[in-house]
């Protein structure tokens, strides 16, 4: 069942892609917005085309005020323009952002900014990953500030990253499921 819990704007500049690929949106496939313990979550890039960095914000339900914040990432743009200047770059409106909420330790997860990349198309950033601190989603507003996050990974388990170098290229549209074991 599907019910409205709460609306409002989050920010009135989120990133609109006036040199873009595909469209002049970033195109959101549902993970972008949350809703876990009493607080709604919203990813998004913000800030026009020279200024597009992840954002994350939240908000009590019924509450009016939106926490917000601001990760140093900026949406990569469109891999085939990697090389051009940044003014003549094109945004990838494909690359949303995830967001996750672990409902046994309340950490936050964001997987963002990817198309079937690989490090030959950006060293750095073909697969990018935010996790929280425990208990982050649930800390009050005054503590919610980027000091709640590891810095972004290019994996999710090392391990893996070690064992098959590739495993974590080419991945696109990421999503999160959260599954009913309990332990």
């Amino acid at each position: 069942t599907i019910s409205m819990v709460d609306e409002g704007m989050v920010a009135p500049d989120g990133l609109w892609l006036t040199r873009r690929a595909f469209a002049p949106t970033l195109t959101p496939k549902g993970d972008c917005i949350k809703v876990h313990k009493g607080y709604i979550y919203v990813s998004r890039y913000q800030g026009g085309m020279d200024n597009r960095n992840v954002w994350l914000s939240r908000k009590k339900i019924g509450g009016t005020e939106w926490k917000h914040i601001q990760f140093p990432h900026q949406h990569v743009m469109f891999r085939k323009d990697k090389n051009l200047p940044e003014k003549e770059r094109r945004g990838d409106a494909h690359n949303a952002i995830a967001i996750g909420i672990c409902p046994k330790d309340d950490t936050i997860h964001l997987l963002y900014d990817m198309h079937a990349y690989t490090p030959e198309d950006f060293r750095d950033d073909y697969f990018n990953y935010i996790c929280s601190n425990k208990g982050a989603a649930k800390v009050p507003d005054g503590e919610w500030t980027s000091d709640q996050f590891y810095p972004k990974q290019n994996y999710l388990n090392k391990e893996i990253e070690e064992q098959n170098p590739t495993a974590y290229h080419r991945v696109t549209y990421p999503s999160f499921f959260t599954t009913k074991k309990t332990t």
